[in-house]
């Protein structure tokens, strides 16, 4: 992230989506670990703390289950503890055009999280921020719909070009309505990425993966899990 507190990736990406269920936690590890692109551990793994906003209509969950072409999800996110003295969170908008995404990251000063019913620390750390006036319109009327948390692992191939993590330990947290909470520990979600001009690449290495690939919101998960949106 640059000094300006501000990155933009610069190129639009795949990810791939797997879901793993019902088996050994070390098994998804164990069989990146064994692909014959060499996946290696590139970096420790961490906790990752998300609360998606949305409009009191849930357009943003809609165009997702509708499968819009253009559409987009709004995120805070921070690493580590979720509870507690927030000290580097950051704003995340991420794009998708058709089946591929980009992501814009804004930080965001710190705030306390000592409860779900924290949020307007969170909203007012948005509001202290200095963001871009398209980013505010962007923000105008969105309201703290969902958080959760997963425990993440990052792999790189040995070329460089595909990037693997596994999620597991995943809740997810109702803020609207207050206190429920949802585990799905039985749950690994793995995720591929990699730049649009790899795509001609990615037969040979899904072929090699042991796992179904779907499509796979947290957002989607999570919204469902507490909300009667969908009828």
């Amino acid at each position: 992230m640059s000094e300006s507190g501000y990155t933009y990736l610069d190129t639009y990406r795949y990810e791939r989506k797997f879901v793993v269920e019902g088996l050994e936690r070390d098994f998804p590890e164990t069989a990146i670990k064994l692909h014959s692109a060499g996946f290696y551990e590139i970096y420790h793994e961490r906790y990752i703390n998300n609360v998606y906003l949305d409009t009191p209509r849930f357009d943003f969950y809609y165009d997702n289950v509708e499968g819009r072409s253009e559409r987009i999800k709004v995120r805070v996110r921070w690493y580590g503890e979720f509870f507690g003295e927030i000290n580097n969170p950051i704003l995340e908008i991420k794009k998708k055009s058709g089946v591929v995404g980009t992501k814009e990251s804004f930080k965001l000063p710190g705030f306390k999280f000592l409860s779900i019913e924290d949020t307007n620390n969170i909203i007012n750390s948005i509001n202290k921020a200095q963001l871009p006036d398209n980013i505010i319109l962007v923000l105008e009327n969105l309201i703290p719909s969902l958080a959760n948390r997963y425990r993440r692992k990052y792999f790189l191939d040995q070329t460089g070009d595909f990037r693997l993590t596994i999620d597991d330990e995943i809740v997810y947290y109702s803020i609207l309505q207050r206190g429920g909470m949802v585990n799905e520990d039985n749950k690994v979600v793995i995720e591929l990425k990699y730049d649009s001009d790899k795509n001609e690449l990615i037969s040979k290495v899904v072929k090699f993966l042991p796992f179904r690939l779907t499509k796979n919101s947290k957002y989607v998960t999570g919204i469902e899990a507490f909300y009667s949106v969908v009828d």
